[in-house]
């Protein structure tokens, strides 16, 4: 991976630095067989669960099918034994562009990323707790992290914080799509957010 820098500024009164710069990757050649085997095996993990995979599976609304399952967190606990995903409404105003807003007070959406397609028995869990209403709020919220954290390989909480994210089928988007690290889960972040976008698994 190569990184051309654009431009470095450091703002010394404001201890504010900037920068830009765009990157190039140039694919490694294997020394045998076996390590390119296990090279495409491990990039083809990697994608499965990247940004640019969740893009293009949101616009071309396959989602399920793509391994992504975006559900309501503050609506998961132990005594409802399924996941019930939740339909991102989605607009296209034209040709190769769509868009997503999320709402301020949709503040529990979360994105759960399997790596594989979602099966009808992903959305089902063997609850294993189970209680009574009279049992405290705080037992059950824990009880509710644990069970949401067996499930998927990353969970992140996804938000929109300046307004409608332009998304087109390349796996590009516009405007700010944030991911926050959840239920003890490692972020959807690195190297698989800035995978080359003409990459493709088929």
């Amino acid at each position: 991976m190569q990184v051309l820098l654009d431009f470095f500024k450091y703002d010394y009164r404001k201890n504010i630095s900037s920068w830009k710069f765009d990157l190039f990757f140039r694919e490694l050649e294997p020394k045998d067989q076996e390590q390119k085997d296990k090279w495409e095996q491990n990039r083809k993990k990697v994608y499965a669960v990247s940004r640019v995979k969740f893009i293009k599976s949101l616009y071309h609304n396959t989602l399920l099918q793509d391994g992504f399952l975006l559900t309501r967190l503050s609506l998961i606990n132990p005594n409802v034994t399924q996941f019930v995903p939740f339909k991102l409404p989605v607009s296209s105003s034209i040709e190769g562009e769509k868009e997503f807003f999320i709402p301020d007070d949709l503040n529990d959406l979360g994105l759960i990323c399997y790596g594989r397609p979602v099966e009808e028995d992903d959305l089902y869990h063997m609850g294993s707790y189970s209680f009574g209403v009279t049992t405290p709020v705080r037992i059950q919220q824990f009880a509710s992290k644990r069970l949401i954290s067996s499930v998927g390989l990353y969970k992140n909480r996804i938000y929109t914080p300046f307004g409608a994210v332009k998304i087109y089928p390349d796996g590009t988007y516009s405007n700010v799509l944030q991911l926050n690290l959840d239920f003890n889960s490692e972020s959807l972040a690195g190297l698989n957010m800035l995978l080359p976008l003409e990459y493709n698994d088929k």
